[in-house]
């Protein structure tokens, strides 16, 4: 007798593989035509495929650390890009407790990790290389402000991406918007149901260094996101 869970498992996972930003175009068509076929032959509709428990979802948060002067400091990738990283995860960040949290379906919440943490390694390793070569050639100033010319490029540019990937999600005639929509939706109604209210994000500082702005938009246009498809913690519907 077949598993009817362990079909949607694996309807999520080609799903996941469809939408996944590393896959060739030749791998998202086959995983979304094996996805369907699948949904076809057990008779799965989307509303099935989404249907949620309370142990579906999954929280993850850490510390939000502060310097010693007491006054809070969060990485630029967090402050700037986690919005719309966890937008096009399915995934709701916020702040509560002295900690930033992320909500939503576990593999979603796993790439969002992911992705952000790649992002932060990223946004490091290029920041260091633009200040070591702007410091040697005696052109660099104010430090501090380079930086926060460099996160808002930075951001800018993995913004722009996110927005265009979810833009093609909703777009797709394959996919259309209701999976996107339809999980977005049934997270929001989680986190409302345990009594989550989530604030207004408030604004980081513009950058107004132009050459260190634009160091950091190449830098964020070149930075890897995408696991590959067939990861392991790929979320679904992305």
């Amino acid at each position: 007798m077949v598993n009817v869970e362990s079909v949607k498992d694996k309807v999520r996972a080609l799903l996941a593989k469809a939408m996944d930003p590393a896959a060739s175009e030749h791998e998202a068509s086959g995983a979304m035509a094996a996805a369907r076929k699948l949904m076809a032959k057990f008779d799965l509709s989307e509303e099935e495929l989404m249907k949620a428990k309370g142990e579906d979802f999954k929280e993850f948060s850490w510390e939000i650390r502060k310097t010693s002067k007491g006054d809070i400091a969060i990485h630029p990738v967090d402050r700037r890009c986690s919005v719309y990283v966890c937008q096009f995860c399915g995934v709701v960040p916020y702040i509560y407790d002295g900690k930033v949290h992320l909500f939503g379906f576990e593999n979603d919440v796993e790439l969002a990790k992911w992705m952000l943490h790649s992002l932060r390694i990223q946004f490091d390793k290029d920041w260091e290389i633009y200040k070591r070569f702007e410091l040697g050639s005696k052109r660099l100033v104010n430090i501090k402000e380079a930086r926060i010319s460099f996160s808002a490029g930075f951001a800018k540019a993995i913004n722009e991406r996110m927005r265009n990937w979810i833009y093609r999600e909703t777009q797709s005639p394959e996919t259309g918007t209701s999976l996107v929509i339809k999980k977005n939706e049934i997270v929001e109604a989680e986190i409302s149901s345990r009594g989550i209210h989530l604030g207004k994000n408030g604004s980081a500082p513009v950058g107004i260094n132009a050459a260190a702005a634009g160091a950091g938009y190449n830098s964020g246009k070149a930075a890897e996101t995408g696991r590959g498809v067939g990861g392991s913690y790929v979320a679904i519907g992305r």
